[in-house]
């Protein structure tokens, strides 16, 4: 891919008139190409490629008009260039390659005013880098990284007021941190990486104040956990052979699936209409109204 850019290639690039600019090949960029390309007029602008970036050039590319800013190579994010990021007004910012945060960048990180933050990278969060994230205003939060966490950190993540909080990763998890996560208040609280649940971790899952809590990745499941996990006040949703029948509502996912950011825009899905009759049937009818036609015209002419 593309190595290097000069002011006539940026401003021909910028030109591009597609939906999605990708530049992976870019390991570095100073802020008079960023302002550049943050001229483009697409939906997504990803520089993936990219593995440091200062304030001044942070600060630049944030004027980005698209929805999607996609910065998935930086491995070191600092205070004030994560301050610069918060100011791009798209939907969603993608930084999925930081394997660590700390409280201060996490602060001015969440300020960004976009829908959806995507940290999939973190491997490791602290209970003040925690409660610094959860100050986002956004609708999701996405945490696919993380493998484990403990029930501070698991307390303060439940304080993020958006919507959806993904720990899609967590393959373990006890009944203290199942605790702290039960208080998220969100639509979907997303546990898509866990494969088993034991009773006591079941129980205090049951009480998620949330709408909706998802384990999608369940493959096995004993009678005293399923017996609890049935009584889960929420939206339920589990993998379709897992035997439970809650009392309230269920969504039954045909295997684990991972929620998946929205490029540009939700989509309007299609409407099914149900309960239209199928094609045989309104040949059927046709055919019936073919021969009355047929006979009144034989029986005019007979007569």
């Amino acid at each position: 891919g593309l190595t290097r850019l000069d002011a006539d290639m940026a401003k021909t690039l910028a030109e591009f008139k597609g939906l999605y600019l990708s530049l992976a090949g870019l390991t570095t960029l100073d802020a008079d190409m960023a302002k550049t390309l943050a001229e483009f007029k697409g939906g997504q602008l990803a520089l993936n490629g990219l593995t440091t970036l200062d304030a001044e050039t942070a600060q630049v590319l944030a004027e980005f008009k698209g929805n999607n800013l996609c910065l998935n190579g930086l491995t070191t994010l600092d205070a004030a260039t994560a301050q610069a990021f918060a100011e791009f007004k798209g939907g969603q910012l993608f930084i999925n390659d930081l394997t660590t945060l700390n409280a201060a960048t996490a602060q001015a990180l969440a300020e960004y005013k976009g829908n959806n933050l995507y940290l999939d990278g973190l491997t490791t969060l602290d209970a003040d880098t925690a409660q610094a994230l959860a100050e986002f205003k956004g609708d999701s939060l996405r945490l696919e990284g993380l493998t484990t966490l403990d029930a501070d950190t698991a307390q303060a993540l439940a304080e993020f007021k958006g919507n959806k909080l993904w720990l899609t990763d967590l393959t373990t998890l006890d009944a203290d941190t199942a605790q702290a996560l039960a208080e998220f208040k969100g639509e979907d609280l997303s546990l898509i990486g866990l494969t088993t649940l034991d009773a006591e971790t079941a129980k205090v899952l049951a009480e998620s104040k949330g709408d909706r809590l998802s384990l999608d990745g369940l493959t096995t499941l004993d009678a005293d956990t399923a017996k609890v996990l049935r009584e889960t006040k929420g939206r339920l949703s589990v993998p379709e052979d897992i035997p439970i029948t809650p009392k309230t509502r269920i969504s039954k996912r045909p295997s684990k699936s991972k929620p998946m950011p929205v490029p540009l825009a939700d989509a309007q899905q299609p409407t099914t209409t149900t309960n239209q009759p199928p094609t045989f049937a309104w040949l059927g009818i046709i055919g019936a109204v073919v021969l009355v036609v047929c006979y009144r015209i034989w029986k005019r002419r007979a007569q």
